[in-house]
């Protein structure tokens, strides 16, 4: 049977210039300033080993992060055309630097009601994740599985290539399969810089 399946784009090669390797030299000089990644539960944030397992930076965007944030904004309606969502004003734009080791995972869940956007007054409407790492690459796996919105088998398996983005629709469920690098050490993480576009949620 047909899944029902949110729309989704994936953008290889997608900065082809320095941007990469800035975000991967921000990430490695503050490695100190990764912390474990937090999910909330009953509206609360907490550290759950069982649902989430992930380094999340914690601190001030630098530069590099910025002007990432800058080129997807200057995309928004290309992007949103892409994942089958309709355009919207941008509330807010919430980004996340990710380093997920071996054996980090996040189960099966969606994007639109976590986090603490929606305790400001924005829900998630729009997710894309941006994917870079050393090269060559030194982990395996650790592939984003993006569901159907009837379950089953994942409907798309993406594959984190260094330069790669990923865009599709906060609602659709989706899950981070474990990454394998058993001999890795911080350096050679699956780094993702995820970026959500916010729309304001009526009535807050």
């Amino acid at each position: 049977m047909t899944q029902l399946t949110a729309r989704h784009a994936v953008y290889d090669d997608f900065l082809s210039d320095e941007l990469p390797d800035r975000l991967l030299e921000f990430a490695l000089a503050n490695e100190a300033a990764f912390r474990p990644a937090r999910t909330v539960r009953n509206g609360q944030q907490q550290v759950n080993a069982d649902y989430r397992t992930a380094l999340r930076f914690k601190g001030e965007p630098g530069e590099a992060m910025r002007e990432f944030g800058a080129r997807l904004t200057a995309r928004f309606e290309e992007f949103c055309a892409a994942a089958g969502v309709k355009p919207f004003p941008v509330a807010e734009q919430e980004l996340e630097m990710v380093a997920s080791l071996d054996g980090n995972f996040f189960r099966y869940h969606v994007d639109t009601l976590t986090g603490e956007a929606r305790q400001r007054g924005t829900v998630r409407a729009l997710t894309t994740v941006y994917y870079f790492h050393r090269r060559p690459r030194r982990f395996r796996a650790g592939e984003l599985a993006l569901y159907g919105f009837t379950g089953g088998e994942p409907a798309a398996l993406i594959e984190p290539r260094h330069d790669r983005l990923l865009v599709f629709p906060s609602i659709a469920p989706h899950e981070v399969r474990a990454v394998e690098c058993p001999e890795g050490t911080f350096a050679d993480a699956r780094f993702t810089v995820n970026v959500w576009f916010n729309r304001a949620v009526p009535g807050q």
